[in-house]
């Protein structure tokens, strides 16, 4: 019997995937409608009709499973979907995060991390950027106000430099100061 596996995360990244599951034969690239790619500090997939999140498939062996159980840990559960691939719609598993975890910005070394699976299976980055863009609300402006309510200021777009994981506030400041290297001197402002 032949078990399918959708990684859209982490899994995708062929060396860490062969490391995990060495029994894992790639398929190719699949498509998961109606849900979306976005991030809870880690990846995550969530229902939204009409959307649709680009992954790979996997063929995959019972002792993989226990592998990307264990990788995956208790935050993520395992849910079936269908998946697109070609012409042809399959059914396979994948992980999700359980209950209503917050959208958490996450690290640009996970984004990293992220981007090598993208480039194995040639997937456009563009829809990892903008699922951490979504996450990171760059360029998000207040709802429109009301006639006579108080006038808000428009938020400030971060840069996509940030990363919330070493600047939680997202204080533009932090992003103009730059870490002293050992034996090099700054130039002084005097």
């Amino acid at each position: 019997m032949h078990m399918y596996y959708f990684a859209y995360g982490a899994n995708l990244n062929k060396r860490a995937m062969a490391r995990r599951c060495p029994a894992a034969k790639a398929i190719g690239v699949a498509t998961l409608h109606d849900y979306r790619l976005c991030f809870k500090r880690f990846a995550d997939i969530s229902p939204m009709p009409g959307s649709c999140v680009m992954g790979a498939l996997w063929e995959i062996t019972p002792r993989c499973v226990r592998a990307l159980d264990e990788f995956e840990g208790p935050e993520y559960v395992q849910i079936t979907v269908s998946v697109k691939i070609e012409s042809q719609t399959m059914t396979a598993m994948a992980y999700a995060m359980r209950g209503q975890a917050v959208l958490t910005p996450p690290s640009m070394e996970y984004v990293r991390e992220l981007s090598m699976g993208y480039r194995d299976w040639q997937l456009d980055e563009a829809l990892l950027r903008r699922a951490r863009y979504d996450t990171l609300k760059v360029g998000v402006t207040p709802a429109p106000q009301k006639a006579n309510a108080p006038s808000t200021a428009l938020v400030k777009r971060r840069s996509a430099l940030w990363d919330p994981a070493t600047n939680a506030t997202g204080s533009l400041d932090a992003l103009t100061t730059r870490p002293v290297r050992p034996g090099v001197k700054r130039p002084s402002s005097e």
